[in-house]
């Protein structure tokens, strides 16, 4: 008799940890689905089929799992019981996740470590999608800040000019002046308007460039042939950095800076030849862009070349530096140092 009790008493543990390994598996299961789709950008905002799982897995007494962006909620006329589970990351509250049972239901053990963890991946994923929000807002802005900053050295530069010829034909015609001697002024509103016309088509070239391709190397390249083409020369392209080594806002600024440099070298170089280096020496991006013409002339800067200064803008987005330096035995070289940050 003695053994059987023992016996009896051994097959109720075994149950009893088979229940609870059982649970245990679920609980994981549960985790790991959440982990998975809560991490995916474009699952993370519905949480329908996991309030479900979640419903399923807890038992039977369970009367509803829901999340209230509130920490204040409306206890329903019914005889039940809420448990609350606060959804919080660094110090910041997105809510709280609420456990609807039957009014005599007290949690288990595993019940409370699952709607924990439960609550704990939510707050996660919370926390990652505002700062995604927050980074792209300012990435947006930084963005619209290089763009006025740009329109204001350069075209509203050139508009405040034609305002002052146009003030000033005003008053030749108002004296009567001969059209030869205010055939100049008009001649002068003709070329600002054209200069002013080819700046905002430059503007609009440089910040509509999107990466359309899988990556980063295939834009470059890319962008290598069209100015060969442009240039009626090879321009040759070295290329080491490794695929989604990058982030997406170091790849576009990247692009942004060799277009802009290859697009100098077709207008001012007057060379014969060029390279495009892009390696990659530890951490650091390391980019060359030379050519073998004629250097840096002065017009370019003189004139309001503004595409220079939206280069450096780029690079200071980077964290990088950039330099123009004179090129040996002839041309110009555009250099660019950055640090690889994988921050998207």
């Amino acid at each position: 008799q003695q053994l059987s009790l023992t016996y009896q008493d051994f097959e109720e543990k075994v149950a009893d940890k088979t229940v609870e390994l059982e649970q245990t598996n679920r609980s994981l299961g549960i985790l790991y689905r959440s982990a998975h789709s809560l991490s995916s950008r474009e699952h993370s905002s519905d949480l329908s089929w996991l309030l479900l799982e979640l419903e399923k897995a807890l038992g039977s007494d369970t009367i509803s799992v829901t999340i209230s962006e509130h920490n204040e909620f409306i206890r329903e006329k019914i005889p039940s019981k809420y448990h609350v589970y606060p959804i919080n990351k660094h110090g910041h509250s997105f809510g709280v996740l609420l456990w609807e049972t039957r009014a005599t239901t007290e949690p288990e053990f595993w019940q409370e470590e699952l709607l924990k963890a439960m609550s704990n991946l939510i707050a996660t994923s919370s926390d990652m999608a505002q700062k995604r929000r927050t980074e792209s807002r300012l990435e947006i802005m930084e963005e619209r800040a290089v763009i006025a900053r740009e329109l204001h050295d350069s075209l509203a530069q050139s508009l405040s000019y034609l305002k002052l010829q146009i003030s000033l034909l005003n008053k030749q015609y108002q004296k009567g002046l001969s059209q030869e001697k205010i055939s100049p002024t008009i001649s002068e509103i003709s070329k600002g308007t054209n200069q002013a016309y080819k700046q905002l088509r430059e503007i609009l070239t440089t910040f509509r460039i999107k990466l359309d391709n899988d990556s980063i190397e295939n834009s470059i390249q890319e962008a290598v042939t069209e100015f060969s083409e442009k240039c009626h020369y090879n321009i040759e392209l070295n290329y080491s950095l490794e695929n989604n080594r990058l982030n997406p806002h170091q790849e576009i600024h990247l692009l942004q800076i060799i277009r802009e440099a290859l697009s100098n070298i077709h207008k001012h170089a007057q060379a014969s030849g060029a390279v495009v280096n892009v390696l990659v020496d530890n951490n650091e991006v390391q980019v060359e862009i030379d050519d073998n013409g004629c250097g840096q002339p002065e017009a370019a800067s003189r004139e309001g070349h503004f595409g220079l200064k939206i280069m450096q803008e780029r690079a200071k987005s980077l964290g990088g530096i950039l330099k123009i330096t004179q090129n040996h035995p002839s041309g110009t070289r555009v250099s660019l140092c950055f640090k690889i940050t994988q921050e998207s």
